[in-house]
């Protein structure tokens, strides 16, 4: 049973970061350097309801698969793996049910992404906003992704 956890463990490691790394790093930037800001922005906007889902249950298996591999009492890497799992699981659910909700909202009353307006008209504030949220869920993305490699690192190394 323990060898059954430790391979799901494993494969959802291998599919949050594989995922995530494709997605963020080769599929949004072709999409975005092959058509405008507002095409490509359709485009990827199609696609996050199944990306922002697809990281939380990705890193829920993992930790899930991980609570069942623990033994007790608790050692400190043992601990350190667990805390990152935890924030991972958390900043993916922070993206997918609260953030990515807002930017979409915020998205749809945008009328153009292709020009920029002044802070002074409220296309431009809404644009503004749409930057600050859209910031704030490529810095989760950075912090889940680079905690998904900690993790394989850490696999690989110390088993």
């Amino acid at each position: 049973m323990r060898n059954m956890f430790s391979i799901i463990y494993s494969i959802s490691l291998a599919l949050w970061v594989g995922g995530m790394f494709v997605f963020s790093f080769i599929v949004t930037p072709l999409v975005f350097k092959n058509n405008t800001r507002d095409v490509a922005g359709s485009i990827v906007g199609y696609l996050f309801p199944v990306y922002f889902p697809f990281v939380a249950a990705v890193s829920g298996f993992s930790l899930l698969s991980y609570l069942f591999l623990l033994s007790w009492p608790l050692r400190r890497l043992q601990m350190s793996i667990l805390c990152l799992l935890v924030l991972a699981f958390i900043f993916s659910l922070l993206n997918y049910i609260v953030i990515h909700p807002q930017v979409k909202e915020v998205k749809a009353k945008i009328h153009s992404f292709d020009k920029s307006m002044p802070d002074t008209t409220d296309e431009g504030l809404l644009q503004k906003k749409f930057k600050r949220l859209h910031q704030i869920s490529v810095i989760f993305n950075v912090i889940i992704l680079i905690e998904g490699i900690a993790l394989i690192v850490i696999s690989q190394r110390y088993g």
